[in-house]
């Protein structure tokens, strides 16, 4: 009898959600500290004094401009930040989209990959998938809806799946730091 739980492709990884207004609520507050000089000024001595202010207060103005208009398309304009895996049959496709950056898409497919490293520091949560030839891909997971963990473990049953299995092949553990090498080895049909 076939194992179901091993034939079905693991659960696709989406995005983070609400990074993007974030960063955009941060853009709007950044406003704030070049707007207040400029408010003043206006609001003292009238909007006529905007042709015979200093020209700091040009470049305050310019500041305070480009943060509103950054923060506001960034909150509704813009594409979600984040990063996806799409498992397929033989693999993934690891998509990301960072905030300044385009979307960039790989496909990974597990008979070319050679070691998973997975580091843990706190804050940064990043996993390196490397091939003979060098890194394939790399993400940083706290841009991923999942944990650390389950990150790993859906990468798991999807190599299991494909007919390969990750098996521990060192890493370190120095307070709060962790670092995990997994080593991808095909799975014996004995």
């Amino acid at each position: 009898m076939p194992n179901l739980e091993k034939d079905q492709l693991p659960q696709d990884i989406d995005a983070a959600r609400g990074l993007n207004l974030i960063m955009g609520v941060c853009l709007l507050l950044v406003a704030v500290f070049p707007g207040f000089p400029v408010a003043m000024g206006i609001y003292h001595d009238g909007l006529s004094s905007v042709v015979g202010w200093p020209p700091l207060f040009n470049w305050f103005a310019l500041l305070l401009v480009s943060s509103v208009a950054s923060g506001l398309y960034t909150i509704f304009a813009a594409k979600p930040v984040g990063v996806t895996v799409r498992f397929e049959k033989d693999g993934f496709v690891l998509s990301q989209r960072l905030w300044l950056r385009p979307r960039t898409e790989q496909r990974i497919v597990w008979s070319d990959v050679k070691h998973v490293q997975v580091l843990d520091s706190g804050r940064h949560e990043g996993i390196t998938i490397s091939g003979a030839d060098g890194p394939l891909g790399s993400f940083v997971n706290r841009y991923a809806a999942i944990s650390l963990s389950e990150t790993v473990n859906r990468l798991r049953q999807s190599a299991e799946n494909a007919g390969y299995a990750l098996e521990r092949d060192g890493g370190f553990n120095l307070f709060l730091m962790r670092k995990d090498i997994w080593r991808v080895v095909p799975i014996s049909s004995s």
